[in-house]
């Protein structure tokens, strides 16, 4: 197995945890009667229908990215060559989501600085990733 598969299931990996991290956060936050507190004294709504709404919106913003790309890696791994490109426009949308998780300031939980971390490790592998596959067009010529 050489390195370029090694890279792309640590990308799965890491991927999956933020996935598996962020649901357990969501869990969480969803049957907090704290949490459910603090989100009616700053929004002033007291739904709780929009407390569930709020938390969920979160959970998928947050797992989106690393979902779409690593989906988009792994099946197209053997047919596109990843190029500059690739990481230029992956690594920055994973640049920017770490920056807004960053400023969201949620110190108090555990959670936060372990998804930063998964965050930060898979920004490392999304611009390093590579594989040679491919013409100078970056299509496979494999059938």
């Amino acid at each position: 197995m050489n390195n370029n598969r090694i890279m792309l299931k640590l990308m799965i990996v890491i991927a999956s945890l933020i996935i598996f991290i962020s649901s357990l956060e969501v869990l969480m936050l969803s049957k907090s009667v704290e949490a459910f507190h603090v989100f009616t004294k700053m929004t002033g709504s007291s739904d709780f229908s929009v407390f569930i709404n709020y938390t969920l919106q979160n959970y998928f913003m947050t797992i989106i990215e690393p979902v779409v790309i690593t989906l988009y890696t792994y099946f197209t791994f053997n047919r596109i060559r990843i190029n500059k490109y690739y990481h230029i426009f992956f690594g920055s949308i994973v640049l920017i989501r770490i920056i807004l998780l960053v400023i969201m300031f949620n110190y108090h939980s555990i959670i936060y600085y372990i998804i930063i971390t998964l965050y930060v490790v898979y920004f490392v592998n999304v611009i390093t990733i590579r594989n040679y596959k491919g013409d100078k067009n970056g299509i496979s010529q494999r059938t």
